[in-house]
């Protein structure tokens, strides 16, 4: 139904559907007592990634972290282990496996390198470095790398259609088609937001003829066309409201289609996943229903769209659903669940 929504400062028409969410999975025995930021479910492996901030107070690291589940749709409950320590990686909600062809094992595409200039004070005067690039991580168990020793995007706030900055840089965070298309999108501290589409292969090959590390947002390849040798597919000002007014974690569809989740601890909000096209002009928002108690307990994080073919007791498959890993605060270490609505939910 069409439903006037109050989002913290924004006031819009937009359609909100209701719909009750499967707990699927339950992470338990997590490197860290942070809250889970991003899942990645490997459905092929039936293997779950997890990453998190990881230390006391203020830090600047993360952890990527994995484990190994035999079914969807059940609570199970997955041992992680296996962690692997992500130096000055900062805060991030991007975590995409994806096949290199120049380098062999697990990959993801992630967010990193800590921005030290425009910390986020926590409620209990912690700082949150949030990550101001976008880079390639191998998947090392039990090891650590510096971000300064992975393959990334720097000036990510230069990916714009003039090639200038559009803002002093606050945060970045992308996701990954199965297509292969990756999407960026980035947060000024005027709070203004870009948002930008590549061929992933175009980025990746570049990205290794690079003499160095780090490739800047300003390079070429980021603004010419994919038709003409170029990686650059679309990019744009994001003027569109977000869920609650926040990003908590991006997803993008072979059709071109953006999911955005919104749900802060503390504020009472429902979580919520926004659809929609390349365009924002057709989009829908789904709230999920939880029982009082867990709302006012859940912190909302990063969503994945399901793929493969592994059954869940309701008859349908993976690839049927959204997938997004909701946080409780519940005393005295978070319960870190994946939860599911279908996509025809949308």
């Amino acid at each position: 139904m069409l439903i006037k929504n109050k989002e913290r400062g924004f006031f819009m028409a937009s359609t909100v559907k209701s719909v009750k969410p499967t707990k699927q999975l339950t992470l338990t025995n997590l490197p860290s007592r942070r809250v889970v930021q991003k899942t990645y479910i490997d459905f092929d492996n039936y293997t779950v990634y997890a990453l998190q901030q990881y230390g006391v107070g203020d830090t600047k690291n993360a952890v990527l972290s994995s484990g190994s589940f035999s079914s969807l749709g059940q609570s199970e409950p997955v041992s992680m282990g296996n962690p692997m320590v992500l130096k000055n990686f900062g805060h991030g909600e991007t975590l995409e496996k994806f096949d290199n062809p120049y380098e062999s094992g697990n990959w993801f595409w992630i967010a990193t390198g800590a921005n030290y200039d425009t910390p986020y004070i926590t409620k209990n005067g912690d700082k949150i470095y949030w990550a101001h690039q976008i880079g390639i991580v191998k998947y090392e168990p039990n090891g650590q790398v510096d971000y300064s020793q992975v393959r990334r995007i720097s000036s990510v706030s230069s990916l714009t259609k003039s090639g200038k900055p559009f803002g002093k840089l606050k945060r970045t965070d992308g996701a990954l088609a199965a297509n292969g298309r990756l999407i960026i999108w980035s947060q000024a501290t005027d709070n203004s937001m870009y948002i930008s589409c590549y061929e992933s292969k175009a980025v990746l090959k570049r990205m290794y003829e690079a003499s160095q590390l780090y490739l800047s947002g300003t390079d070429k390849i980021f603004h010419t066309s994919y038709k003409s040798n170029g990686a650059l597919v679309s990019n744009k000002e994001f003027t569109h409201h977000l869920p609650w007014n926040s990003n908590q974690g991006l997803e993008f569809s072979n059709g071109n289609m953006v999911y955005i989740t919104g749900g802060a601890y503390g504020a009472n909000e429902a979580p919520h996943i926004l659809k929609s096209d390349w365009a924002f002009k057709n989009y829908g928002t789904v709230s999920l229903s939880l029982s009082s108690t867990e709302q006012a307990n859940v912190e909302t994080e990063a969503p994945q769209l399901g793929e493969g073919s592994i059954s869940n007791p309701d008859g349908n498959t993976s690839a049927d659903y959204v997938y997004v890993t909701l946080v409780f605060h519940t005393s005295p270490d978070y319960t870190n669940c994946i939860y599911s609505v279908p996509k025809s939910a949308f």
